[in-house]
């Protein structure tokens, strides 16, 4: 082939390939938002009956989801988006003093929701007591029990102060505890207190005078300003030695 002929071909593959274009970068798809920031919850009313909660706004959203765990109740609410604001708020109602709530926020756009973040608010009163367990002596006729304190004292403050969470500088939360010993059969109350023991992390309490061939359960009552909850009570029970 001649050099001429050589260079028009090639010309004419050039022409070719340039007829096809590349394909044009596509746009940037539409997400979801990202994790949500800065959340954070008070239990506030002088019953503690509300709850505001708030977290670090985002742009570019139509609105946030807050969801709200009392045990196996869930509720959600959707608060619409401020643009411009740098900080958002809700309220939510809390009127259960004796339930704690798991709140959790996510925003939302039209491609869906981002990742929520989550606050926890406590019952007004302290949780059950934990690691309860009831030991009966040899003979059957004394027992002692032992256990943890809850792991949630509850708030400061009253009716009249409106709840307050615990500042050991300024209001400590200070739990009480009550002791009931029942017959199993018959359910009755058996007169008479223990023996207490123990420390503030274990206390122990230490009945007598039982009968070896009947089973007991133990009621601890924890209680703070507030009151006490009875679904929060620990029971233990002392199993009879002799059948």
């Amino acid at each position: 082939m001649k050099l001429t002929r050589l260079v028009a071909a090639l010309g004419v593959a050039a022409a070719g390939a340039a007829l096809i274009a590349p394909p044009a970068a596509s746009a940037a798809s539409p997400s979801t938002p990202g994790a949500l920031m800065g959340i954070g919850a008070s239990r506030g009313g002088m019953q503690g009956e509300l709850t505001t909660v708030s977290w670090t706004a985002q742009a570019d959203i139509l609105q946030y989801r807050v969801t709200v765990l009392a045990g196996t109740k869930k509720t959600e609410y959707v608060v619409p988006a401020v643009q411009g604001a740098t900080r958002a708020y809700y309220q939510i109602p809390t009127a259960d003093k004796c339930a704690s709530y798991s709140i959790s926020v996510a925003a939302e756009n039209a491609q869906g929701a981002g990742k929520p973040q989550k606050a926890w608010i406590g019952s007004l009163m302290p949780s059950i007591i934990t690691k309860a367990k009831g030991v009966r002596s040899a003979d059957g006729k004394s027992a002692t029990i032992t256990y943890s304190q809850p792991q949630w004292k509850g708030y400061w403050g009253t009716a009249k102060t409106g709840p307050r969470r615990e500042d050991p500088y300024h209001w400590p939360v200070s739990v009480g505890r009550s002791y009931t010993l029942t017959k199993m059969v018959g359910n009755t109350v058996i007169a008479g207190n223990p023996t207490l023991g123990g420390n503030y992390a274990q206390p122990t309490a230490t009945y007598t005078n039982l009968d070896p061939k009947r089973a007991y359960v133990v009621k601890v009552s924890t209680s703070n300003t507030w009151g006490t909850c009875a679904r929060q009570d620990g029971k233990i029970l002392l199993k009879p030695t002799v059948k």
